[in-house]
């Protein structure tokens, strides 16, 4: 019996794994413009494909190219375009079978607390809404590489927890070397995972009141936890500073600076989540809202039956969800990502009710299965677009205005700056690598007012003297509205860099600045 449940399980795992990854080739497919778009050329999508060029030429991450994130996903990524090429629908494929895994992984949690039929439908019907890369609508960013890997990991950490009273120090030390792990792929998530891990010992220690020997061995537990997590961001470290300079190296391991760089952009109209109306609130929001009230039944039931505990590791991801309102999500995007957290608790509740439960949740979910549905298998209709190969290899849709932009400035480069150092404002990190243009620094990313450090602030101002240009665009296809250039530098670096900026030309939603006293260039005509 034993066997052929675990029989049923890998065959459901690996359905629902080849279901998400069809899902994300369909979206790719049928939505190119959502996709396969210039944002691998002026946004976020873009740093990914740089890294793993300057990588892949022998370049030492953090030292050659900045980057916000832990090692993990740039190398890994790098790896795959090693065999598969550093292109945009390679990188699509990276973050789609990433993303498949982590509904295995989804699937494999929630059966810790709900039985097969009660699995399967969670997983189909809520998971796949809310956790494919590309396809689902609400947490579906292909912004970075490490989306779907931290994702994989918080389920994994999951997956470990045992109830402390059944926990053994080699488990805790699983734990705590999961979380250490974690610290190689987005700073400050694994300290959330702890604090859920935390809360979930705490619900069990009060829920079961147990003895002064037992609380002795649950702190006994948290020390191991501690240890495991430890011994990996000492090794973490002692790479850190054997690879980098010291004053890089620590940004890596501890980059607090990225809260200022949060508070530098992140403005109110991003840093909640709006109301959109019920039609978006449906189609869009209701699986993880209803899943998450069905969660917070569900965890107040397990506390009070004090049984079967160790089905308390489904509730992780939801009390990593509340932890992280209070201090990881920093805008709206990071809520829209982490709301798949919501749905896996849902299966406790609804295991231990009967049908009228699992129907009602049906017809809740229904609206969101159906959009994304629909989304990832029909051809919509979508804009003008203009397919444009791209030099590094690769193509991409475009819409006519951003074709032309693209247009102007390889034309430029070209011509002008006769392939010259350029820096780009705020996010041409994928420009830089798709259309092979130089950068004079390490700093290919200026969507943030704190990218730039003190300790670098003089070496980064030296660098403009090799810097023919400084280009600024819109990001979307709308012309260039200010005035002049929206310098996200340190005050110091401003203050040296605008007297130096002198209009060389401007066309297609762009400005062009020649920066004054580089050196070899030609001037402006």
């Amino acid at each position: 019996m034993d066997r052929s449940r675990s029989a049923a399980d890998i065959v459901v795992a690996v359905s629902v794994m080849a279901a998400g990854l069809a899902l994300s080739i369909a979206t790719i497919v049928h939505r190119p413009q959502s996709t396969l778009n210039t944002a691998f050329v002026f946004q976020d999508e873009g740093l990914n494909l740089l890294v793993a060029d300057e990588l892949r030429a022998g370049g030492v991450l953090y030292r050659d190219v900045a980057y916000p994130y832990g090692p993990i996903p740039a190398y890994a990524h790098t790896a795959f375009t090693a065999v598969f090429g550093n292109t945009p629908i390679a990188y699509l494929w990276f973050v789609a079978l990433a993303s498949s895994a982590t509904v295995g992984l989804a699937y494999c949690l929630i059966r810790r607390g709900a039985a097969l039929p009660t699995a399967v439908f969670v997983t189909a019907a809520g998971m796949l809404t809310v956790v494919i890369v590309p396809g689902s609508l609400i947490g579906g960013q292909t912004t970075a590489a490490y989306v779907p890997i931290e994702r994989a990991m918080l389920l994994l950490v999951a997956l470990l927890w045992r109830a402390p009273a059944s926990r053994s120090l080699k488990q805790s030390i699983a734990i705590g070397m999961a979380l250490g792990v974690w610290q190689g792929i987005r700073f400050g998530g694994a300290f959330v995972a702890g604090a859920s891990i935390l809360v979930l010992d705490a619900a069990c220690i009060v829920a079961l009141r147990v003895d002064p020997a037992s609380v002795a061995r649950w702190v006994r537990s948290l020390a191991a936890i501690a240890l495991g997590f430890g011994a990996v961001e000492i090794l973490w470290l002692a790479l850190a500073y054997a690879i980098l300079p010291s004053a890089i190296a620590r940004d890596a391991v501890w980059p607090s600076y990225m809260l200022d760089t949060y508070a530098g952009w992140v403005t109110a109209d991003v840093r909640w989540l709006p109301w959109g109306g019920w039609r978006l609130f449906v189609a869009q929001y209701l699986v993880p809202c209803s899943a998450g009230v069905l969660g917070v039944i569900g965890f107040y039931r397990w506390c009070s039956s004090r049984s079967d505990l160790d089905s308390g590791a489904i509730f992780v991801p939801l009390i990593f969800f509340l932890v992280g309102c209070a201090s990881y999500f920093r805008q709206v995007h990071h809520f829209r990502q982490f709301m798949w957290t919501l749905v896996p608790a849902s299966a406790w509740q609804l295991q231990r009710r009967g049908f009228t439960w699992h129907g009602v949740t049906a017809v809740l979910w229904a609206p969101a299965f159906f959009t994304v549905l629909r989304s990832s298998l029909s051809i919509g209709t979508a804009p003008v677009l203009v397919s444009i190969a791209l030099p590094a290899g690769g193509t991409i849709a475009a819409t006519p205005p951003l074709a032309a932009r693209l247009q102007f400035l390889q034309r430029f480069i070209a011509s002008d700056v006769q392939g010259g150092a350029v820096i780009y404002l705020d996010s041409g990190a994928g420009w830089y690598s798709t259309y092979r243009v130089p950068h004079a620094t390490r700093h290919t990313w200026f969507a943030g007012f704190d990218v730039i450090r003190p300790y670098e602030a003089r070496s980064f101002s030296g660098s403009l003297d090799r810097t023919a240009a400084l280009i600024e665009c819109e990001k979307d296809d709308r012309p260039l509205t200010t005035a002049g250039p929206r310098l996200p530098f340190p005050p110091e670096v401003n203050d040296a860099l605008r007297p130096r900026l002198q209009l060389w030309t401007e066309g297609a939603g762009c400005r062009i600045y020649r920066v004054a006293g580089a050196l070899g260039r030609r001037s402006p005509t």
